[in-house]
């Protein structure tokens, strides 16, 4: 079967369905870190400097990002794109998962780091450019 460009991510269950709670999960623990890291900088003057995650913080951050995701929303995946013999009616169609809260929190870390010229909105990140996209 030849699935056209652009389209293979409509029969990959992880796209679909666990991928975005997977990186919405890290992506908390990634914004909770630079929080706690710009309250121990507590506004002193100088340049903030944010420091590297370890590998074992990476580490509790996956493991972290795969807890948020339940064995309903795995299961969901795979219904959804018909590798499933549960019927359609039996998946849940509310993605319960989905969290958007993790923009609000990352806009808020922004403006912080801005405040504390770690960041200058002259800098432009494109979507391209997330890390967390670019690592999965």
């Amino acid at each position: 079967m030849k699935i056209p460009a652009g389209l293979t991510w409509r029969s990959q269950p992880a796209d679909v369905a666990w991928m975005k709670p997977f990186k919405d999960a890290l992506r908390r623990e990634w914004v909770q870190d630079l929080r706690e890291q710009l309250v121990q900088h507590g506004g002193q003057p100088g340049t903030f400097h944010m420091a590297a995650p370890t590998r074992p913080t990476i580490t509790a951050w996956i493991v972290a990002g795969w807890q948020a995701v339940s064995e309903e929303t795995i299961k969901h995946g795979f219904d959804k794109c018909g590798y499933s013999h549960r019927e359609p009616a039996d998946a849940d169609p509310s993605d319960a998962d989905d969290d958007d809260t993790s923009l609000d929190s990352s806009t808020e870390v922004v403006e912080v780091l801005e405040r504390v010229t770690a960041i200058h909105q002259s800098d432009y990140v494109d979507e391209e450019m997330d890390i967390l996209d670019n690592m999965f």
